[in-house]
């Protein structure tokens, strides 16, 4: 019986992906976990050898390789939903394409996923790496509020604690690497196509798992997996781009999963403002025209930003945006 697929979804990265799949082979043999593991693979139409290079690897491959090749490229959020589809375990685990497995990682996840008491969501941290997985530091998506590590979703109070306890939009469940959960709650959700073209479609998912207020999520806070860091995205789509990619989808699910008008709601719209807090707006600021800014600022009412701040960095001088662009070496986008 296969307890656990790890997911990986995956585009034109051939090399990283056989480096990131050696890697969990090579901690599946050391952990003796083979029997209960796959590994699902869906390849959003590459035009590399990834094909090829899967093929290679899964004829000696002592863990069970799911490969399938879209007949076209779908757009990252159907290919984020259709490695799950391909999954059998009764846990799956996201793994983005260009990381790598710690080691005791998958052990510690199996000890957790066969308790009797085990949770429908897990949410791990990671250890920065540079492009060549060097390791720079530890990243937690937590701050110190995070006084225990298990949270009742059936409780108001709970989610509270654990919203407030979020840092990062990675406690939102926006990291893939870092995320395992239960399949047959995951089955439960109707997916809303409103979430397509947003690249968070797993997020939408997550989101309305623990919205179910059914189960358990629990917090892991052993790094489990080394999170290469590229800068991909930031160079092919800027830096502004990568910031709305944020606002706008987690205004959409705010929109859609949040209720409005109580603590709970309160809780969840103040992670985005401890996650891009006023000097995330004024570099976003120093990069766009007033225009574009006040497109901007009409998303962040979803999130309670204090009007008075969002009026200041508007009127925010240009000697002083220009200053901050030379700086950080930003540009007008």
């Amino acid at each position: 019986m296969i307890l656990l697929s790890i997911c990986i979804p995956t585009y034109n990265r051939s090399a990283y992906l056989i480096e990131n799949i050696t890697s969990i082979v090579e901690r599946a043999l050391k952990e003796q976990c083979t029997d209960v593991l796959e590994i699902c693979i869906s390849d959003n139409h590459s035009p590399d050898d990834t094909e090829q290079a899967v093929a290679a690897f899964k004829a000696t491959s002592p863990v069970k390789i799911v490969y399938k090749k879209q007949a076209q490229n779908l757009g990252p959020d159907m290919n984020f939903l259709d490695v799950i589809n391909i999954a059998s375990g009764k846990y799956c685990w996201y793994m983005g394409d260009d990381d790598r497995m710690k080691e005791g990682a998958i052990s510690l996840v199996l000890n957790e996923i066969k308790r009797p008491d085990a949770a429908v969501i897990y949410n791990g941290c990671r250890t920065e790496c540079d492009i060549n997985l060097n390791p720079l530091r530890y990243d937690s998506w937590y701050n110190e509020r995070l006084t225990k590590k298990t949270f009742d979703l059936s409780s108001d109070a709970d989610l509270i604690a654990y919203f407030d306890a979020c840092r990062s939009l990675g406690g939102l469940f926006s990291f893939l690497s870092s995320l395992i959960f239960a399949k047959s709650s995951w089955d439960k959700v109707k997916y809303d196509d409103r979430a397509t073209g947003l690249c968070y479609a797993h997020v939408f998912m997550l989101l309305s798992i623990t919205m179910r207020r059914e189960g358990q999520l629990k917090v892991l806070t052993e790094a489990l997996v080394d999170s290469r860091n590229n800068d991909e995205i930031i160079r092919n789509y800027g830096r502004v781009k990568r910031f709305l990619w944020d606002i706008d989808g987690y205004k959409l699910f705010t929109e859609l999963l949040i209720p409005e008008g109580n603590a709970l709601h309160n809780a969840f719209v103040k992670v985005m403002q401890r996650v891009h807090n006023w000097h995330t707006l004024l570099n976003v600021r120093s990069m766009t025209t007033i225009e574009q800014w006040n497109d901007i600022a009409v998303k962040l009412k979803t999130f309670k930003y204090s009007p008075f701040l969002v009026a200041c960095i508007a009127r925010t001088p240009g000697f002083i945006l220009a200053r901050r662009r030379k700086r950080k070496g930003f540009i007008v986008e």
